[in-house]
C-alpha cells in the first residue's frame, strides 16, 4: 500500500499515507497492524474535500523501504525491484495493497455496447512489468499514458477480472473495504 499511496521522507524519517476521508478504515488498520505509536489518523480539510492521513515516524522503517528500492518521487521511478524482497507467499498480498491504492475496477456496468468488466493498474513500465504482468499475465497490452511517464496495466474480460479479484481478496486480513 505505501508503494501505491506513501510519502516516503528520509530527511523526516517518515512515511505519510494520505487518502479520501472515505478511506479512513484501512489506515486504521494499518496503525494496528504495524503496532504503531504514532499519532492516530488525521482528518484534514482543504477546500471542499475532507482527507485522512497517518504518518509512521521510524528511522528503522524508513530505512528498510528505501533499502527495498522505494524513495522520494517513487510514483514515477519505482522499478520491479521491490518484489525482489517480498516473500513468494505474500507476493498477492503485495499486489493487493497496491491495487488498493493505485487500481480502479469496473464491474457489470452497462453500456450501450454490452456490459463492462475492467481492472486498470497504473504504475511505471517496469514496475509492472515486473510485479503484475509477471505474477497475472493478460494478453492485454500495457498502455502509456501520453501526459507523463506512467503506464496502464489492463485487465477486461469478465472472467479475467473475477480471477483476478479472487486471487486478490481470497482470505485477505487487510484490504480496502470499497475493493474487496
Amino acid at each position: 500500500f505505501i508503494c501505491a499511496d506513501g510519502y516516503i521522507s528520509e530527511t523526516n524519517n517518515r512515511i505519510v499515507i494520505a487518502l479520501n476521508s472515505r478511506d479512513k478504515d484501512i489506515l486504521e488498520r494499518i496503525l494496528i497492524e504495524t503496532k504503531s505509536t504514532s499519532l492516530p489518523v488525521q482528518v484534514i480539510k482543504d477546500g471542499g474535500f475532507i482527507h485522512t492521513k497517518i504518518a509512521l515516524c521510524s528511522k528503522k522503517l524508513v530505512s528498510e523501504v528505501v533499502n527495498k528500492g522505494l524513495r522520494q518521487g517513487k510514483s514515477l521511478t519505482m522499478t520491479g525491484e521491490v518484489i525482489n524482497h517480498v516473500p513468494e507467499d505474500l507476493i498477492r498480498h503485495f499486489l493487493r495493497g497496491y491495487f488498493d491504492g493505485d487500481g480502479c475496477m469496473t464491474l457489470g456496468v452497462r453500456y450501450s455496447s454490452g456490459v463492462k468488466y475492467l481492472i486498470q493498474i497504473v504504475g511505471t513500465l517496469p514496475f509492472l512489468q515486473e510485479t503484475f504482468c509477471k505474477y497475472f499475465p493478460t494478453t492485454c497490452k500495457i498502455h502509456a499514458y501520453k501526459s507523463c511517464n506512467m503506464h496502464c496495466y489492463k485487465l477486461s474480460s469478465k472472467a479475467n477480472v473475477l480471477r483476478f479479484l479472487d486471487y486478490l481478496y481470497a482470505d485477505s486480513n487487510i484490504s480496502l473495504n470499497r475493493k474487496h
